[in-house]
């Protein structure tokens, strides 16, 4: 089995192999929103980039950044990334993190009035809040998982499970990162977002957390 190796710093790291056959796509955005795991090489509309996780993560403009990418993923999945949101978007107070483009679900950044932190929320027909906050101008490792099996949303703060699930059909396939058709912009930086075709449980969510940090 083929491995990818991060430069972390001047060292060379391993992904975690217990992962690897369920990544589907990662993106870096070291100075672009190229796949590093195969051919779903994202199109940057307005980012600039700016040192984040590792390296250098894609800044958000908070109005016209977009990044667009292939998604095939059906039934369960998850989706990995950091964050750190430096304002609200630009409508609703809300900050698209990933969204299937049409405007009739996705995953948001959701500001909690003039507070310095925010929520995750899910939108379908009704907006599904986790409580877990999300501060503002610092990084936040999340996972979102969903099970095609039994329907079950759930997420993930750096490292921490939320204490919310939500059950649903969650599973439209994220294409825009960023944005979307109705300029709900995120406002902040997004960086080393991966993709998998399963539901992470907690052992794969601590794997993949501590090969960060």
């Amino acid at each position: 089995m083929r491995n990818y190796y991060y430069m972390m710093g001047n060292n060379s790291v391993g992904f975690p192999p217990d992962l690897l056959p369920y990544l589907v796509a990662g993106y870096h955005l070291d100075g672009n929103a190229n796949d590093w795991v195969g051919v779903n090489n994202g199109i940057a509309t307005n980012i600039t980039y700016a040192p984040a996780k590792v390296n250098d993560g894609a800044v958000f403009n908070g109005t016209t950044s977009v990044i667009t990418i292939p998604n095939n993923i059906s039934g369960s999945y998850s989706y990995a990334f950091f964050i750190n949101p430096s304002s609200i978007g630009v409508q609703n107070n809300y900050g698209v993190l990933g969204s299937a483009g049409n405007g009739l679900s996705g995953l948001y950044f959701r500001a909690n009035g003039g507070s310095s932190y925010g929520n995750i929320e899910y939108y379908l027909f009704g907006d599904y809040i986790f409580p877990t906050a999300i501060y503002k101008d610092m990084l936040s490792f999340c996972v979102v998982t969903f099970d095609g099996g039994t329907s079950k949303l759930n997420l993930f703060v750096n490292g921490i499970k939320d204490t919310v699930e939500y059950t649903g059909s969650y599973s439209n396939p994220i294409t825009y990162l960023g944005n979307d058709i109705y300029g709900e912009a995120l406002n902040g930086i997004l960086d080393e977002i991966t993709f998998f075709n399963t539901s992470l449980n907690q052992t794969q969510v601590d794997t993949l957390y501590n090969f960060y940090n």
